[in-house]
């Protein structure tokens, strides 16, 4: 019997529909209407003409006319008699629809212009008419239109405002979880990696603490992908039940067709409905809010959990950051399992080949090789991301090479450290790390790394008073050896001079008597720094008994 396998592929998303969240969290957006027209003063006279309620229309002039001839300057002042304009230098534009606060310099004075000029505490929405866009994010905050001098795009954003004066709801995207985050600890800055990457510049790091303000993201998902605690997690859908779904269909479509399929990640404004009736019958597509959101994790996992290939489909217009996201996960992906004899498995390819005329193309995206065919498939699950792309690792190696070897990565969150033989082990790095990857000896001081645990955020680095510790960026793919504490440093114990007491270790000791012997406090008494602090008390206070008179000499 034939099977026809664009029936069984229909089926199998029949039966396993995606998640989807039924009351998704959101934000709320009010506005009124008033509008802030910045740039040079005859370009916005004019396009004030265009908007229907000038009684709510401000102006502000920020650049030189465009055009001198008199003719176009009364036709700019009889256009625009009820506007009202003002002048000065821009210091900032901060908020989103129906909360922007504009400061302007006037007069050697610094005014937030919406209570002067309308006597209210913000602007609803603004149009900048300036020679360069004022605000320099990939994606704009919501409400702010950047025209220029392109007419055309004027005359798009008149029509268009009406749809953005009322109240209005957005799915909050983005969770984060404090606890997890390895932005800081004991006041030093360590990963950034969500800063980086924010096209929105929606993320800040306020008193040390990250903060995404929901009404600046537009959910491009980078932030989630890069962060390699899941402090952050996108929200649609939440990893988990996408985690399931990815695993499930899969399974399912292999245990029909006894064929490894091609996974493709897309966005969701392409309809995974009309992409199953028109892809070639061994693609599965798979869709996301923002194809942003696709990590290392999914990769890794979708050929553990069977796909013989996964493609990644990056909209032309996506925002350079977030295409440089993709491409970095693709390319490590890719360089762990060449180390592993499969080649090319993880490709970004462009939305145009979901075009009517390109897709019939997609059909030569099948992956023959036979250590990819022969790969069993896994069956794991993991609580979070990072568990997720080991334990996919560690399978797909332990079921082609089986090596021991260390792959150098740069510039990615795994990795370990090295410790340089000065290292006193104060400490330190132990209380900074946020990740419980450096370890504390009990009896003996010692110092030691779980290797699966370190994010590479460096404050440990930062930490450190000797700064005897190196980054290293690392996959190790010695299973044991990376999730098993290893030593960095040991050394024996001191022990107190008087009661015999470990207290410090013996490099530390002689650090203090390098630099506190000359010490007031401990100038020609230096055996006290080699002695706990217990009987360094006692003998201070002995000594004080003896000659009351000592201390003031």
């Amino acid at each position: 019997m034939t099977l026809d396998f664009q029936k069984i592929r229909e089926n199998v998303f029949q039966r396993h529909q995606p998640y989807q969240n039924l009351i998704p969290a959101t934000v709320s957006y009010q506005t009124q209407g008033f509008i802030l027209l910045i740039g040079p003063e005859d370009s916005a006279r004019l396009a004030s003409a265009l908007l229907s309620s000038q009684d709510k229309v401000t102006i502000l002039a920020t650049e030189a006319i465009t055009n001198q001839d008199q003719a176009h300057l009364q036709q700019a002042m009889d256009v625009s008699q009820h506007c009202q304009v003002y002048y000065g230098k821009l210091n900032s534009i901060k908020g989103f629809l129906g909360q922007f606060q504009v400061s302007v310099n006037q007069q050697q004075q610094d005014i937030e212009l919406a209570r002067v000029a309308i006597r209210q505490p913000h602007f609803d929405l603004i149009i900048d008419l300036s020679q360069q866009p004022i605000l320099q994010q990939d994606l704009l905050p919501v409400g702010y239109f950047y025209v220029g001098a392109q007419q055309s795009t004027l005359q798009q954003v008149v029509q268009d405002l009406p749809d953005f004066i009322g109240d209005f709801e957005k799915p909050r995207y983005a969770k984060i979880n404090p606890q997890l985050c390895a932005h800081s600890n004991n006041d030093l800055i360590g990963c950034q990696r969500c800063l980086e990457v924010c096209p929105a510049e929606a993320i800040s790091s306020v008193n040390f603490r990250i903060e995404i303000d929901p009404y600046l993201c537009h959910g491009s998902g980078s932030c989630a992908s890069v962060c390699p605690t899941s402090a952050i997690e996108y929200e649609l859908p939440p990893p988990i039940p996408l985690q399931n779904y990815i695993q499930n269909v899969i399974a399912d479509y292999i245990q029909h067709t006894k064929i490894k399929p091609v996974l493709l990640f897309h966005a969701q404004q392409h309809q995974s409905s009309t992409l199953t009736k028109q892809l070639p019958s061994h693609i599965l597509p798979i869709a996301v809010e923002e194809i942003g959101v696709v990590g290392t994790e999914h990769c890794l996992a979708a050929i553990a959990w069977g796909a013989a290939r996964v493609l990644i489909v990056n909209n032309e217009a996506e925002m350079v950051s977030v295409t440089e996201v993709l491409q970095q996960q693709v390319n490590l992906v890719n360089e762990l399992l060449l180390n592993l004899s499969l080649n090319n498995c993880i490709e970004l390819i462009d939305s145009n080949a979901l075009c009517n005329d390109d897709i019939a193309n997609l059909a030569t995206y099948v992956y023959q090789d036979k250590v990819i065919n022969a790969l069993a498939i896994a069956d794991f699950v993991a609580d979070n991301k990072r568990q997720l792309f080991f334990a996919a690792l560690d399978h797909i190696n332990h079921q082609t090479l089986q090596l021991e070897r260390v792959i150098e990565v740069k510039h990615s969150s795994f990795g370990t450290i090295t410790v340089d033989n000065d290292c006193t082990l104060c400490m330190a790095c132990v209380s900074a790390c946020p990740t419980s990857a450096l370890v504390a000896g009990n009896d003996t001081p010692s110092l030691s790394i779980v290797e699966q645990n370190c994010v590479q955020c460096g404050l440990c680095q930062k930490s450190c008073p000797e700064k005897v510790i190196n980054l290293q960026g690392q996959i190790n793919l010695q299973h044991q050896q990376r999730t098993q504490a290893q030593l960095l440093q040991q050394e024996p114990a001191f022990h107190c001079i008087s009661c015999d007491k470990p207290f410090a270790t013996e490099s530390m000791v002689k650090r203090m008597l390098t630099m506190l012997s000359e010490h007031d406090a401990f100038k020609g008494q230096s055996q006290r720094l080699k002695m706990c602090g217990d009987c360094r008390v006692r003998d201070m206070v002995k000594d004080v008994i003896d000659d009351p008179n000592k201390q003031l000499r």
